[in-house]
């Protein structure tokens, strides 16, 4: 994910994509009424991909009501990840 990402679409929503200075146990964050999603500028780029794959996961769970936990986001995140990681060939 290249810093210059400054922005996503979610379900025909902009969310604004920023890099911030964070504790290094937070990789992101992110604020639905202000559709933002803040990254931690210490994280690889690997790392970015998979927390904004998290980020947005938590974007849907909210937007379309699902209720999914923390730990279902995670683990979502992390197959999510590894599809499009093992299938980049898919993408471009």
């Amino acid at each position: 994910m290249r810093r210059s990402c400054t922005a996503i679409r979610v379900l025909g929503q902009r969310y604004r994509v920023r890099w911030r200075k964070m504790p290094r146990s937070t990789f992101g964050r992110c604020n639905f009424r202000r559709q933002r999603i803040t990254l931690n500028t210490k994280l690889t780029r690997e790392q970015a991909i998979s927390t904004v794959i998290h980020e947005t996961l938590h974007v849907l769970n909210e937007a379309m009501q699902i209720g999914l936990a923390h730990s279902q986001i995670r683990q979502l995140e992390s197959g999510l990840y590894a599809v499009l990681h093992d299938n980049g060939h898919v993408m471009e």
